[in-house]
C-alpha cells in the first residue's frame, strides 16, 4: 500500500481541483492511500473530494495564505499580522512557518510520497518539507504564468522536488523554456477525466436554458487570462449578423475587476437579454451537455479540462489558439481554434449554417480517452 501526500492551495472551483477529484476517482484503493491537506481548508471542493483523507486546517497557514478579504474575527487580526511581518521580512517568515508545519504534517506518517499539486504556493509550502520522493504539479502555461504573476526565479524551489510533473505537452516546453536545466525531471501527463461521473452529472435537471435558440457556455473564474469580460463585445457583433442565441457564463469571482468589466460591458453593449453570468455552480455539466456550443476565450491553457469535458459531453468548441488546443481540439472536426478576433465570424457561421454545425456534432460524438494509461503512469511515480 503506498501513502501519499497531496497538498493544494484551496478546495475552491477550478480546473486544478476537478483534476484532483477524477484522479482521486480511480486510484486503486487497494493500493494507494490518499491524504490531501489545504493549505486554506475551505471551498466547494472539500466535500466533493471521495478516496482520501481530508487532514485538518493549519491555522498559521491558512492565516497566511487566505485572501485578506475572506478572514473574519480573530483569524483577520492575525492574518494581517502574518502579512505584515511578511513585507518587513520580505518573505523569510513564510519559509519558517512553512517548514514548522510541514514537518508537523509528515512526522510519523511515512509517506511514500509528498506531491505539491498546483503550482505557486502549494510548490513554495512543499518545496520546505523534507522529503526524498517530492513532486512538483504545473497546471498552467508556465511561461505565461511567469509573466502575468512577475515572478521571482523559482530555480531553488524546483530543484528540491523529483519529478514536475506538466499536463500537457505544450505546458512541459512552456516550463522548459524557463528552467532547462530541469527538463530530465519533466515528464507530460494529462488530466484524468472521470467520464461516467460527467455524464452522471450532466443527466441532472437543468431549469436555466432558453428554449429554441442556440445555446452558448463558457466556463471559467472571472480572471483577465480568461477573458470572459469579452463576450459582450463578441455577443454585440453576433446580434448584429442577426444570428438568435443565449450565452451563459459559468465560473467564481476571480481576481482583478473582471465582474465589474463583464457587468458594465453587458450594460455598454446592450446584451443583457442574451448574456448573463450565473456565477459559481457545483454541476457545470448539466448546462455544458445542454448547450449546443462550449466557447473557451483564454489567453493561455495548459490542459483545457472545460474544452476535452464538453468534447466527452459531446458539445463543440470554439477556442482561442493557445498553446495547447492542437493538442486536444482537431480544428474542424469536433471544434474551432481560431484568433479572438475572428470569434464573430467563426461562431456566427456554426450558428447559421447547419451543415457546419452537424459536422462538428458528429466530430464530438466519437470520442475516446486513455485513462488506464494515465493512470498507470502516476502510480510508477509515487
Amino acid at each position: 500500500m503506498k501513502k501519499i501526500l497531496v497538498v493544494v492551495p484551496s478546495f475552491g472551483c477550478g480546473g486544478t481541483n476537478r483534476s484532483l477529484q477524477n484522479l482521486l476517482n480511480f486510484l486503486p484503493k487497494s493500493k494507494v492511500e490518499v491524504d490531501v491537506f489545504g493549505m486554506v481548508n475551505e471551498g466547494l471542493f472539500i466535500n466533493s473530494l471521495i478516496n482520501c483523507n481530508i487532514l485538518c486546517e493549519n491555522f498559521h497557514i491558512s492565516a497566511l495564505s487566505s485572501h485578506f478579504s475572506n478572514v473574519r474575527g480573530v483569524k483577520k487580526i492575525y492574518s494581517f499580522i502574518l502579512k505584515l511581518i511578511r513585507k518587513i521580512t520580505k518573505g523569510n517568515l513564510d519559509n519558517y512557518i512553512y517548514r514548522r508545519a510541514g514537518k508537523k504534517l509528515i512526522t510519523d506518517k511515512n509517506y511514500d510520497s509528498v506531491i505539491a499539486y498546483s503550482e505557486g504556493i502549494a510548490t513554495q509550502f512543499v518545496a520546505c518539507i523534507e522529503h526524498r520522493n517530492k513532486i512538483a504539479w504545473i497546471h498552467c502555461d508556465y511561461a505565461n504564468y511567469f509573466i502575468i504573476n512577475h515572478s521571482k526565479d523559482e530555480s531553488n524551489t524546483y530543484a528540491l522536488y523529483k519529478t514536475i510533473v506538466c499536463v500537457s505537452n505544450y505546458t512541459a516546453s512552456s516550463f522548459c523554456s524557463i528552467y532547462n536545466k530541469f527538463s530530465s525531471k519533466v515528464i507530460s501527463l494529462y488530466n484524468v477525466l472521470d467520464i461516467s461521473m460527467m455524464k452522471r452529472l450532466s443527466a441532472e435537471p437543468l431549469y436555466f436554458k432558453k428554449k429554441d435558440t442556440f445555446n452558448i457556455v463558457s466556463v471559467g473564474r472571472l480572471d483577465p487570462v480568461k477573458r470572459l469580460s469579452v463576450i459582450p463585445i463578441i455577443a454585440a457583433q453576433l446580434k448584429l449578423m442577426n444570428c438568435s442565441f443565449f450565452w451563459t457564463i459559468i465560473g467564481p469571482n476571480g481576481i482583478g475587476d473582471e465582474l465589474k468589466t463583464l457587468e458594465a460591458n453587458i450594460h455598454k453593449y446592450c446584451v443583457e437579454d442574451c448574456v448573463n453570468w450565473i456565477g459559481e455552480q457545483a454541476n457545470p455539466y448539466n448546462y455544458i451537455a445542454n448547450a449546443d456550443l462550449l466557447v473557451c476565450l483564454s489567453i493561455s491553457e495548459a490542459c483545457p479540462y472545460v474544452v476535452n469535458e464538453s468534447i466527452i459531453l459531446s458539445t463543440p468548441v470554439v477556442c482561442t489558439d493557445f498553446g495547447s488546443a492542437q493538442e486536444f481540439i482537431q480544428n474542424g472536426y469536433n471544434g474551432i481554434i481560431a484568433k479572438i478576433e475572428n470569434f464573430p465570424r467563426e461562431i456566427s457561421s456554426i450558428i447559421l449554417k447547419h451543415n457546419l454545425y452537424e459536422e462538428l456534432k458528429r466530430g464530438v460524438i466519437i470520442f475516446d480517452y486513455n485513462n488506464e494509461k494515465l493512470i498507470k503512469t502516476f502510480l510508477s511515480l509515487i
